[in-house]
C-alpha cells in the first residue's frame, strides 16, 4: 500500500504540494502553519486598530465595541459563506473529491487488469473516433453577400 508522507511544514500530502501552484507565499497560504499564524494575527489586529481609531474620533466606547464586533462577525460570516459557495461551484468539496478519486482508482484498476493487446485496441478505437469527428467551421466565413444586390439598402444613385 502506497502511503504518502505528510509534510510537517505544509498540512497536505507531498503529492498535493507538487501539483499545486506555489504562486502565493507560504506565509499567506492558509494550509501552512506560517499562514495560520499570519492570518490569525491580522484578524486580531484589524478589529483592534478599527476600535482605537473610532474611539479616537470621539465615538462612545460601548457603541464602537458593538459596531466593530458586529462588523467583524458579519464580514467573517460572509467570507466563510463565500468560500463554501466557491468550493461548491468548483466541485472541490470532500465528497466530490472522494468520488473522483474512487472513480479514478476503479478505472486504473480496470486498466491494470487489461492485457497489452486490449489496451492497444482501445487506443486505436479512440484514435479512429477522433479522426471521424468533423470540426465545426465558422459558417459566417463561408457566406458571402453582394451588398449592392441587397433589396433592403437604398441605392446610392
Amino acid at each position: 500500500m502506497n502511503r504518502s508522507k505528510i509534510s510537517p511544514l505544509l498540512m497536505v500530502s507531498e503529492g498535493e504540494v507538487s501539483a499545486e501552484g506555489s504562486e502565493i507565499s507560504p506565509w499567506l497560504r492558509l494550509d501552512t502553519r506560517g499562514g495560520v499564524v499570519v492570518w490569525s494575527t491580522i484578524l486580531i489586529v484589524i478589529p483592534l486598530v478599527m476600535y482605537y481609531y473610532l474611539v479616537g474620533t470621539g465615538i462612545e466606547e460601548t457603541k464602537v465595541g458593538a459596531y466593530v464586533g458586529a462588523a467583524f462577525v458579519l464580514i467573517s460570516m460572509l467570507a466563510w459563506a463565500s468560500t463554501y459557495i466557491f468550493r461548491v461551484a468548483t466541485k472541490d468539496m470532500t465528497y466530490a473529491r472522494q468520488l473522483r478519486d474512487y472513480e479514478n482508482a476503479v478505472l486504473q484498476k480496470r486498466l491494470d487488469e487489461l492485457a497489452d493487446d486490449e489496451i492497444q485496441a482501445l487506443m486505436e478505437e479512440i484514435d479512429e473516433e477522433e479522426n471521424e469527428s468533423i470540426p465545426l467551421t465558422d459558417k459566417a466565413s463561408s457566406v458571402t453577400m453582394d451588398i449592392s444586390q441587397s433589396p433592403n439598402l437604398p441605392s446610392s444613385e
